[in-house]
């Protein structure tokens, strides 16, 4: 249920500008793995600014940022680990069990512990979510000391999520396969 894993982090800025542009674009990549069963989570991002003057008295500008993320599979069930007949293997050749992993789910354990290994081999877990979120603003300079600011900012997250469970043996009852789907959208 344990892993060697990898973490990833990888960033790109540019800027510039003059007295009346300026502007910074950057890019993001990041990947990381959790150590425990077979879960990662990778985001890219997106960022840009800019800020233009015009004339002496007005100031405009616009700052926008997208991220997209991805979850895959699952964190192990440390749980179920420590609560597994230390006598009991996880592979069984005796095992009706898709992949002949073993279960104890009988009166003679007196223990219902599920084998974590089932829900790593078997289950499917994804996520995706993107987000925008952008800010326009302006600045006016009435007079010297006195700034008007006013900004409008819009932000957009959408999720979408897809877990797939194979049929197991839980409690000694056969459960189905099923898959699970969502969506969630906000603005």
């Amino acid at each position: 249920i344990f892993r060697r894993t990898t973490v990833q982090s990888q960033n790109i800025n540019v800027s510039g500008g003059t007295d009346i542009a300026k502007y910074r674009f950057s890019a993001g990549y990041f990947d990381n793995g959790s150590t425990r069963g077979n879960y990662n989570y990778t985001r890219y991002n997106f960022k840009s600014s800019t800020e233009f003057k015009i004339g002496k008295h007005l100031v405009i500008g616009n700052n926008t940022m997208y991220r997209y993320t991805k979850t895959t599979g699952r964190d192990a069930d440390i749980g179920g680990a420590l609560r597994w007949a230390p006598y009991q293997p996880v592979l069984s050749n005796a095992s009706k069990n898709p992949g002949h992993y073993s279960n104890i789910t009988n009166a003679d354990n007196l223990n219902d512990a599920v084998n974590p290994m089932i829900p790593l081999a078997f289950n499917k877990d994804n996520g995706f979510d993107n987000k925008l979120l952008t800010q326009l603003y302006a600045e006016v300079k009435i007079i010297e000391g006195l700034t008007f600011h006013s900004q409008f900012q819009y932000e957009f997250d959408s999720y979408r999520y897809l877990n797939y469970l194979e049929k197991d043996y839980i409690n000694s009852v056969s459960n189905a396969n099923y898959l699970n789907e969502g969506y969630s959208v906000g603005m």
